[in-house]
């Protein structure tokens, strides 16, 4: 049997080499999984509960239509050409409703009349205006302000002046 000695010294020197880059990829990734929890964190804390009741958020609607439809997130994702992993994160309310375009292509993805089309695109709209201008806001303000954007396209001209005046009323 053949023995091969490696000098001590360079053995040890290379051992070290390797427990440091070990130690650095582990540092890196525990950055990155800071980094990405800490943006998670936002996302969620900026995109409106879904689960709260009133009004239904963009990924609840999408995810009622799509199963009345009897369509996989898949089908859907590809129909409306986004990442499957997107559309399951909008769906699940783990990511802020998509901008106006994407919106549409999940509409038409989802085969929606236009009214539904058009209803469903205000609602992501809506989702986005609040979590961008509203961050500031306490959160039932910001629940009150979904809602009243959620049901903004079927208000009424007198309902609405009757919310302005309601409004200065309690604010004075």
């Amino acid at each position: 049997m053949l023995r091969v000695q490696f000098p001590r010294r360079s053995f040890h020197r290379n051992c070290l080499a390797a427990q440091r880059s070990l130690l650095y990829l582990h540092r890196m990734a525990d950055r990155r999984e800071q980094r990405d929890s800490s943006q998670d964190q936002a996302q969620r804390q900026s995109a409106p509960n879904c689960r709260d009741g009133a009004p239904r958020c963009f990924g609840e609607e999408v995810f009622t239509r799509r199963t009345e439809l009897g369509l996989s997130q898949a089908v859907v994702a590809s129909a409306a050409k986004v990442a499957a992993g997107y559309f399951s994160e909008i769906e699940n309310g783990r990511r802020l409703a998509p901008p106006r375009t994407t919106a549409m292509r999940i509409a038409g993805a989802l085969k929606l009349r236009d009214e539904q089309a058009q209803q469903l695109v205000a609602l992501a709209e809506a989702e986005r205006a609040a979590s961008t201008h509203d961050a500031h806001l306490a959160p039932g303000v910001r629940k009150l302000l979904a809602e009243i954007r959620s049901a903004a396209p079927q208000l009424p001209r007198e309902a609405v002046e009757h919310l302005r005046a309601r409004l200065r009323e309690v604010s004075m």
